[in-house]
């Protein structure tokens, strides 16, 4: 099998599996949950999200409790933050 259809294939197969990473991951996730996942406090994540991203964009609240909605892409930069904080 040549080189390129050996990479082509690979490709193919890569965005296969984003495409079906996409349908598993929720589209946002709950603050609580968040939290929970990157081993913080609720608190500092809502800190967070007010000072660097955009309110209904990045996350919302619902309702007058204000329970606080984040968007899976802001999610996903939070953990990537949070989890660059722990390994120093």
């Amino acid at each position: 099998m040549s080189r390129n259809l050996e990479v082509e294939r690979l490709e193919k197969a890569l965005y296969s599996l984003i495409d079906n990473m996409d349908m598993l991951m929720p589209s946002e996730f709950s603050l609580g949950e968040l939290a929970l996942k990157c081993g913080v406090h609720k608190d500092t994540i809502a800190k967070h999200l007010k000072s660097n991203f955009l309110e209904n964009k990045d996350f919302r609240y619902t309702g007058k409790g204000g329970k606080i909605w984040v968007a899976r892409e802001a999610a996903l930069e939070i953990r990537r933050y949070y989890n660059g904080k722990a390994k120093r």
